[in-house]
């Protein structure tokens, strides 16, 4: 289909971040399947993979261990040190107007550079969890919907993609300890935001 011009005026990005604490939820196919849907559906969509594990990005077609270089996921438009601009990590997929930030293990580096950052921290410096937002201002006109696969940790990475999204999609398998561990996630959640919130 053709792009329909679904924004109006005014109307923000939308950000659909879809986490879990737990593995296995099904957070990427559910991801993968509602970035198509929209695409399908006329809307210009990005699909970013949060997660190390890099699945979203093998379901669309690239190899993250061959076809990933140094700095091609978002980790190198968000990263301390030297970013690169979020337009050189962007890659068309087999449908129109669905593009993707592939993962792999390197995002794990944010994991590991953040600590030290907050201590190295200077003034002007922007908090860890305000860089995919940051990121996205870059390209919020080339697209309707963004969606964010996240890792199955509340890590730094998984609070950076908490604190840019508009929405929030958590999958659960509905049985009695996937419920549980949800429970646990949103309360985790609600702590660690109202954290953020303060700072």
């Amino acid at each position: 289909r053709r792009y329909l011009p679904h924004r109006k005026a005014g109307e923000e990005l939308q950000v659909i971040s879809v986490m879990n604490f737990k593995g296995g939820s099904g957070k990427t196919t559910s991801s993968a399947h509602l970035a198509q849907h929209l695409a399908l559906r006329g809307y210009r969509v990005l699909a970013i993979d949060l997660d190390p594990q890099a699945s979203l990005t093998s379901l669309f077609g690239v190899q993250p261990e061959t076809d990933v270089e140094e700095d091609d996921t978002i980790y190198g438009a968000i990263k301390y040190e030297n970013p690169r601009p979020i337009t050189d990590v962007i890659l068309g997929t087999y449908i129109p107007d669905l593009h993707l930030i592939p993962g792999n293990l390197e995002l794990m580096e944010f994991e590991h550079d953040t600590p030290r950052a907050l201590m190295q921290r200077k003034t002007n410096d922007s908090m860890f969890f305000a860089r995919i937002s940051e990121a996205l201002e870059k390209v919020q006109d080339a697209y309707d919907v963004v969606v964010i696969d996240c890792p199955p940790q509340l890590g730094y990475l998984t609070l950076t993609a908490l604190t840019a999204a508009t929405s929030v999609l958590v999958t659960v398998h509905p049985q009695m300890l996937d419920v549980m561990s949800m429970n646990q996630f949103l309360s985790m959640t609600h702590d660690l935001l109202d954290g953020i919130r303060q700072a």
